[in-house]
């Protein structure tokens, strides 16, 4: 059989989180990328023994607001009225985007399908999706947060808020959105997720450049600059965001 075209590296719709971060060059999967659970990630977890002082050091994990419902994309909605709800990103989602340079949101009017990219956030060259899992039409966007990216990351539940939206009442129901007890469990298994990926991208740069870069710098010190642009918003998207 004669192909087309070969790859050195997986593309980009069939990697796990340990290509993505550029960890592993390619493995074959029969889970459909679903890392949860996988062998192979529980495996190259031991393998690694993260190096904290290349990592930003672990937060204190600030609660999820009773009173609001989340979705499995790190999201929370708030509602307003029985149609209509405000939304925006939970804590431990936004601070992986305080260093966006821009966000790109909606226009009033616009119909949002389930699972569309709602919002996006720009690191250079490279973007971070902002998904939900119901239908919406937008009825406003929050200015603030266009001119000062940071806001969301600052003060995700007030002045960083996103969108207000008209929903089908409907669609807030449980197999859409959670309360926050049920959400906080679901976030911890993300943020840990992220953080061992993260540290074992991380030991390989580490192991093939050394303490220092070449000129005599020091190692970079966020994730953004550790793994560049386009990787870094691969690995927030894959974990925090669900996009496969």
């Amino acid at each position: 059989m004669k192909f087309s075209s070969s790859y050195r590296v997986a593309p980009a719709d069939q990697r796990c989180m340990w290509m993505t971060a550029g960890v592993l060059t390619y493995q074959l999967c029969d889970r459909d990328f679903e890392c949860a659970g996988c062998p192979l990630d529980a495996a190259m977890r031991n393998a690694y023994e993260r190096p904290e002082s290349v990592l930003p050091p672990a937060r204190d994990r600030r609660p999820l607001r009773p009173g609001h419902f989340y979705t499995a994309e790190h999201c929370w909605v708030d509602v307003r009225s029985p149609r209509v709800v405000r939304i925006g990103v939970e804590p431990g989602f936004a601070i992986r985007l305080k260093e966006a340079d821009g966000i790109s949101l909606p226009p009033a009017g616009k119909l949002l399908h389930e699972r569309e990219a709602a919002v996006w956030c720009s690191f250079d060259d490279a973007m971070v999706p902002i998904r939900l899992p119901f239908d919406m039409r937008v009825r406003e966007s929050n200015r603030g947060v266009r001119s000062r990216p940071a806001l969301v990351a600052e003060d995700p539940y007030e002045a960083g808020w996103l969108l207000e939206a008209d929903v089908v009442p409907d669609h807030l129901d449980g197999r859409r959105v959670m309360a926050a007890g049920e959400a906080e469990k679901m976030y911890v298994k993300d943020e840990e997720a992220f953080r061992s990926t993260l540290g074992a991208s991380a030991s390989a740069l580490l192991g093939a450049a050394g303490p220092t870069m070449q000129d005599g710098g020091e190692v970079a010190s966020t994730p953004l600059a550790m793994m560049g642009a386009a990787r870094y918003c691969a690995l927030v998207g894959r974990v925090y965001c669900k996009v496969v």
